[in-house]
This record gives C-alpha cells, sequence and structure tokens, in this order.
C-alpha cells in the first residue's frame, strides 16, 4: 500500500515526528496518537508500508494479542522468539512468510503491542 493510498482512507494521520532519520513517513491511527517518533505505521520511500502496529486489537493467527503473557509468547514460537537490542522486543518470522516478522513488545513481561513489518526495510535496524 502506498501512503497516498493509506491516507485516502481516513484511517490515519501523521505522527507528531512525521519523517524519521532515515526518511520514512510515520503515522498514528485516526483517534490515537502517539509519542513522537512511535510510529503505528511506517512508509518506506523505497519499500511502501513496512510496519502496521498500534492497535488494541491485533492478534497472531497463532494467538498471541495485547495482554499474553512472555510466557505464551514463548511457548507459541519456541524457537524464534528472541530479545532484540536487549529491549523489551521479541522478533520472531512469521510462519510461512518469510518476508514480515511479528513484533511483540512487553513490558513486565506483557505484550503490549502486536506489529506486523517486513523482514526487509530501510527504516531502521
Amino acid at each position: 500500500m502506498t501512503v497516498d493510498e493509506a491516507e485516502a482512507t481516513g484511517l490515519i494521520r501523521p505522527n507528531a515526528q512525521p519523517v524519521d532519520s532515515a526518511g520514512c513517513k510515520g503515522y498514528d491511527w485516526s483517534g490515537q496518537a502517539a509519542a513522537p517518533a512511535y510510529y503505528s505505521l511506517l512508509f518506506s520511500p523505497k519499500f511502501g508500508l513496512v510496519r502496521i502496529g498500534g492497535r488494541a486489537d491485533a492478534e497472531t493467527p497463532e494467538g498471541i494479542y495485547r495482554g499474553s503473557s512472555e510466557e505464551d509468547v514463548r511457548a507459541v514460537y519456541p524457537d524464534q522468539a528472541k530479545p532484540h537490542m536487549g529491549r523489551n522486543e521479541w522478533v520472531t518470522p512469521v510462519p510461512g512468510n518469510p518476508s514480515a516478522n511479528y513484533w511483540l513488545v512487553l513490558s513486565k513481561h506483557v505484550v503490549t503491542d502486536v506489529r506486523l513489518e517486513l523482514a526487509t526495510q530501510d527504516c531502521y535496524q
């Protein structure tokens, strides 16, 4: 999906800091402001839509959602989940789709955000 197509839905609006250091455009869901530079949706000039997150109703097909425990994450993705850069973000490949990853953000051992992201993108590492 392109930025123009996504904007035309009326479901998103630019983040308070709409462009990141890599030149990617960040958006929030309409009616759900995110902190500056924390993007619910992120668009790369090269790859298009590279991240979808920030939705309270997001759930992976394997049953991980906001509120799932870290134990649930480990049980569902036993060999794949790993902490990202020492932070409370677990990156795990989407089963059956090597082009995408789930990013599961945890706080106090509980999932607080479920994101779907392209495995290869140029907005950040």
